[in-house]
């Protein structure tokens, strides 16, 4: 008996569907002209073989989105991507190019709930979840499509979080 007084929480995740994959650039459509867009590019000979590929954009607030840890500095991501078949290697790295929101072109980040936040878009970065940790990968960011960039060597559940000062480990 879920009402107002006891509400019921729905998780909403957006997913797209890449079939036979081989090679080539990809877009994941975010329905705002006005941006860039979560996407990949496969060059030939990265993949043995065609690959059905699944990009699934997850909300942050997610229970079974793990909070960041590391080099994340906020414990809840700005966008997460979760990019099937996890642990999909690549014979040689693809690039990856994951969107977070920043509407207002202020330079400030905001939510999925589009509320801003107190974090640079200057200080993102890209990280892979490795079943323990948070594990930086790459932190090109564009401020003007509102993207951030990287090469990676395999797919997995994938993060935006601002990067904290780095240490020895």
């Amino acid at each position: 008996n879920k009402n107002e007084s006891n509400p019921q929480q729905i998780n909403v995740s957006t997913m797209t569907v890449f079939p036979n994959v081989k090679s080539g650039k990809f877009e994941v459509p975010d329905g705002n002209p006005e941006d860039g867009s979560m996407g990949f590019d496969i060059p030939d000979g990265a993949l043995a073989e065609p690959t059905n590929i699944t990009v699934s954009q997850r909300n942050t607030n997610d229970q079974d989105i793990p909070d960041g840890n590391g080099a994340c500095a906020s414990k809840r991501p700005v966008a997460v991507y979760e990019i099937d078949p996890d642990k999909l290697n690549f014979k040689k790295p693809i690039s990856l190019s994951l969107l977070y929101f920043d509407l207002d072109n202020d330079g400030k980040v905001e939510g999925m709930d589009g509320v801003e936040a107190d974090i640079s878009e200057r200080d993102l970065g890209i990280f892979w979840w490795d079943g323990f940790d948070w594990r930086l990968v790459g932190s090109k960011v564009d401020t003007s499509l509102n993207t951030i960039s990287t090469k990676i060597t395999h797919f997995s559940l994938y993060a935006v979080f601002p990067v904290g000062p780095l240490d020895a480990d």
